[in-house]
């Protein structure tokens, strides 16, 4: 799915009442709030000094001059993440193991889960059709940062890593450990995600 396609139908999902109240419940059960905010110019108030040094710098960037607002773009790849999550009876079958040992796993955080109300969704990216799961992505999950954002992790685990090279050529985590790295270096990378650099 494209960026586009994703937030394209996060606005179809936004008027759907079944997302919008499955999507409150998960903010309520989360305690967590979304507040809309418009994208600031980013060149408004600024002399041209300023923007030429923001230019230079490449500090503007975090201003999407798409006009996509970043709160939008979240919730777009949340809700691709989410609608092609594994429910736990389908992670175990993938895993070929019990419901119950796919919940023991969650909670030692060597599977990725998030918790919608009751139930849990698994998101595929930490799983292959023919292992079940990619590996090595036990130890590598279990060492991040409990805290960030789903999307966070999900955008870590698939996006290249300039500290994990095949030839020369920077990979994502989650290819990393597919072709065999080390899992010891993921790991050791993972704990220190979400870090301010």
């Amino acid at each position: 799915m494209t960026y586009s396609e994703a937030i394209d139908r996060a606005k179809r999902m936004a008027s759907d009442a079944n997302f919008i109240n499955t999507l409150a419940a998960v903010l309520d059960e989360e305690k967590q709030a979304i507040v809309m905010i418009e994208t600031p110019d980013p060149d408004s108030g600024l002399t041209e000094g300023e923007k030429r040094a923001l230019d230079e710098g490449d500090l503007g960037e975090e201003f999407p001059k798409d006009g996509i607002d970043p709160i939008q773009r979240v919730v777009a790849e949340y809700s691709a993440m989410m609608d092609s999550a594994l429910t736990v009876a389908q992670a175990a079958e993938r895993l070929r193991v019990d419901p119950a040992r796919v919940r023991q796993r969650l909670g030692e955080r060597t599977l990725f889960g998030v918790k919608l109300k009751t139930a849990w969704r698994l998101p595929s990216f930490q799983f292959t059709e023919r292992a079940g799961e990619v590996r090595g992505i036990g130890p590598v999950l279990a060492s991040l940062d409990h805290e960030l954002h789903p999307v966070e992790v999900k955008n870590w685990i698939t996006t290249p890593e300039l500290e994990l090279e095949i030839g020369e050529t920077p990979v994502s985590p989650r290819d990393w450990l597919l072709g065999g790295g080390s899992i010891d270096s993921v790991t050791e990378i993972a704990k220190h995600v979400g870090e301010p650099i």
